[in-house]
């Protein structure tokens, strides 16, 4: 439940997702299906991200970073992209630093969160940057160096 995507957390980077984004913007509301070829050569060609494997469609393999990252989903085969995707995309939109980003991802991003497996809308929402930053912020008040590894998050957080 606790976990992030597999292991593609270079996606994550803000000037890689910025990359994303505009070419996300390119294939807004376009079924994938009928251009799967295009999409994975100009995501590869745009962001420098390799996008694999070839076998494995970009959305199969990639749904939930779109998703996770709030940049888009799929209805079907057709590609939604978001508000912070376009803005993300925009060189004048609002998200300029990963700063801008991250500030309006942390207090959306919880568990469940509907890109993962068994996804239940009931349950009790987590929101675990919040938790994360509430925890440093704490640290700091006590006079604690605020610093935070993986294990610390394990431990304390989860």
């Amino acid at each position: 439940m606790w976990r992030w995507d597999q292991g593609r957390l270079l996606y994550f980077q803000f000037d890689v997702l910025r990359d994303i984004a505009k070419t996300l913007v390119k294939f807004d509301n376009a079924d994938i299906s009928k251009c799967e070829n295009l999409f994975r050569q100009t995501l590869v060609t745009e962001t420098g991200m390799p996008f694999l494997p070839d076998y494995y469609t970009v959305k199969r393999n990639y749904s939930r970073v779109f998703q996770c990252s709030f940049l888009a989903k799929f209805m079907g085969n057709q590609l939604v992209v978001t508000d912070i995707c376009r803005d993300l995309a925009n060189a004048d939109g609002e998200i300029k630093s990963a700063d801008d980003y991250l500030f309006n991802y942390v207090s959306k991003f919880r568990f469940p969160f509907p890109a993962f497996d068994k996804y239940n809308a009931t349950e009790q929402r987590v929101y675990p940057f919040c938790a994360i930053l509430k925890f440093l912020i704490a640290r700091r008040e006590l006079g604690v160096e605020a610093k935070l590894s993986l294990d610390d998050i394990f431990k304390y957080i989860i």
